[in-house]
C-alpha cells in the first residue's frame, strides 16, 4: 500500500505560488514572443531580476510558461505537418516522373522528422512543487536515515516528515520571490 504524503497548504503566502499576476502574464507573453528577460521585465514594469526569480522559482509562472510553450509546439507541429504534406505531394509527382534528385531530397528531408517535440516540462504548479519536494526529500534522505538510526538507538522512533519538507520548500520559494533585487543578485543573473 502506498501512502501519499502530498499536502496542499492553504495559507495566502503559499497560494501566491499557485496564481499569476497581470505583470507575470505580461512577462510570459513577451518571453513567448521571443523577447529576453529584460524586455519581459520592461513590459511587466518590474526589474529583470524579478522576471528571473519568477522563471526560476515561481511554480505557476513556470507551469504557465510550459503550458503555453506546449501549445506553441503543438501549433508549430501542425504547421510543419501541413508543410510536409505539401512538400511530399510535390516530391511524389517528381519521383513518379523519374526525377532522381527528388529521391535524394526525400532522403535528406526524412532526417528532419527527428525534431524534438517532447513535453517542455510540467504544466501545473502543483506538479512543479511536488517535484521540488521529491528532489529535496531525496537530498535529505540520508540525513533522515542517520537521525532515524540515532533515534532508534536512543529508543525514540523517528518518522520522516514529507509535509514539513513541502512547507519548508514553499516558504523558501515565497522568500526567494519576495527578496529584494540586490546588486549581487543582478550581477549573477546575467
Amino acid at each position: 500500500m502506498s501512502i501519499s504524503f502530498w499536502h496542499r497548504p492553504t495559507t495566502d503566502d503559499y497560494e501566491s505560488l499557485r496564481r499569476l499576476t497581470d505583470p507575470q502574464l505580461a512577462a510570459i507573453d513577451v518571453i513567448l514572443a521571443g523577447g529576453d528577460r529584460q524586455s519581459a521585465a520592461k513590459a511587466a514594469g518590474v526589474h529583470r531580476v524579478t522576471v528571473s526569480k519568477w522563471a526560476n522559482h515561481h511554480p505557476e509562472f513556470k507551469a504557465e510558461l510550459n503550458r503555453r510553450r506546449a501549445e506553441l509546439a503543438q501549433s508549430n507541429g501542425d504547421l510543419v505537418r501541413r508543410i510536409d504534406e505539401l512538400v511530399l505531394g510535390r516530391l511524389i509527382v517528381r519521383i513518379e516522373a523519374g526525377d532522381d534528385a527528388a529521391c535524394s531530397e526525400w532522403v535528406k528531408l526524412r532526417s528532419l522528422g527527428k525534431i524534438d517535440t517532447a513535453s517542455v516540462g510540467p504544466t501545473d504548479a502543483e506538479s512543479i512543487i511536488r517535484q521540488d519536494v521529491q528532489d529535496r526529500y531525496a537530498e535529505v534522505e540520508q540525513d533522515i536515515a542517520d537521525v532515524s538510526a540515532e533515534s532508534a538507538l536512543a529508543g525514540q522512533p523517528h518518522t520522516p516528515n514529507r509535509v514539513g519538507i513541502q512547507e519548508t520548500i514553499e516558504r523558501e520559494l515565497v522568500q526567494r520571490l519576495d527578496a529584494p533585487n540586490d546588486e549581487a543578485e543582478s550581477a549573477s543573473d546575467q
